[in-house]
């Protein structure tokens, strides 16, 4: 007898979650090997995985489910591939028309020198975050390129960045 591997570790080898891997079941796109009579667990085979996987690669490129479906039953190679180039000319017909819609000039979210105040911290405006750093403009007592100068401090006006709300080195 295989090994079988239970619905949640199925889940952490996939990452796929246990409510997708029900719903693949459901729509017939990945059964598992064994249910279980008395408690409706899934049990899954370990040649399952990469199956699962390439699900959740196609799902992750906005495939829809017949069409991964269809990949998955394709009989050769030839017809699997016709699926998946179907499917890429279709993202990149949707991707030329994003670009072409109506304010979308390709250009930053981010303001330019001489557009509208923003601060950080969710004050009124844009607040350009990454990460933990918050990149501020004036009027913002919090901001270094207003604070006081000390010695090291840049002496970049613009673009300072503030961590957690405060000054940097204070």
């Amino acid at each position: 007898m295989s090994v079988l591997i239970s619905i949640g570790d199925f889940s952490r080898m996939t990452h796929l979650s246990i409510k997708a891997l029900r719903f693949y079941h459901d729509q017939g796109l990945l059964e598992p090997t064994r249910i279980d009579p008395d408690s409706g667990y899934r049990f899954y085979e370990p040649a399952q995985v990469p199956v699962a996987q390439v699900i959740r690669r196609f799902r992750d490129l906005d495939m829809p489910l017949d069409q991964v479906k269809a990949v998955l039953r394709a009989p050769d190679l030839e017809t699997r591939t016709k699926e998946i180039i179907s499917h890429l000319t279709a993202m990149e017909a949707k991707l030329a028309e994003l670009q072409m819609s109506p304010g979308r000039s390709g250009t930053s979210t981010r303001p330019t020198a001489g557009s509208a105040p923003w601060w950080p911290n969710g004050r009124s405006g844009w607040t350009g975050r990454s990460a933990s750093t918050t990149w501020c403009r004036s009027p913002n007592p919090t901001c270094p390129s207003i604070a006081p100068r000390s010695a090291g401090r840049s002496s970049r006006p613009f673009d300072s960045p503030v961590r957690g709300g405060s000054r940097l080195g204070a």
